[in-house]
């Protein structure tokens, strides 16, 4: 039996690595998708992938951008390595360096050096753009602090 309450276990995740919003998971479809909706102006800490069900078995490329309410589209990252046939466990992540490739981690386990600092964004929607349509399912989680009252990140 913990020796704390589960609010207790949210609040210290909630201190260390900030609020957790997941996105329903759902096959991927050509083209740009808003995945999240980021409501006033937050610290992203992180946004990761995890497969879910296998992609199919076909050419696949991702990448992630910010498309701004104010101010236009601001990558995050470039374009993925093909993820043809990614087995379900698969993890994705954003790349430590701005203009890197999503990352692919090993499985299992891997060492978490991005952000160092992270990305502030205003209000705005987290697009995911996908190479083409495909089954398979990724669930998506973005990681953020609220950088003033109201702010905050949905699934769209």
């Amino acid at each position: 039996m913990p020796n704390f309450e589960p609010s207790t276990r949210e609040m210290v995740s909630y201190i260390g690595y900030g609020l957790r919003c997941d996105a329903s998971p759902a096959s991927i479809v050509t083209g740009q998708n808003h995945i999240f909706r980021v409501s006033g102006r937050i610290w992203m800490i992180d946004l990761i992938g995890i497969v879910t069900t296998v992609l199919q078995t076909a050419a696949l490329t991702l990448h992630w951008d910010v498309d701004a309410d104010v101010g236009g589209d601001v990558a995050l990252n470039v374009t993925s390595a093909d993820l043809t046939g990614s087995a379900v466990g698969l993890m994705l992540e954003l790349p430590a360096a701005v203009g890197g490739n999503l990352t692919i981690p090993a499985a299992g386990a891997y060492l978490k050096l991005f952000p160092a600092i992270g990305w502030v964004i205003s209000a705005s929607y987290l697009d995911l753009h996908a190479s083409a349509d495909r089954t398979g399912v990724i669930k998506w989680s973005v990681f953020y602090y609220p950088l003033e009252d109201g702010a905050s990140v949905s699934a769209v």
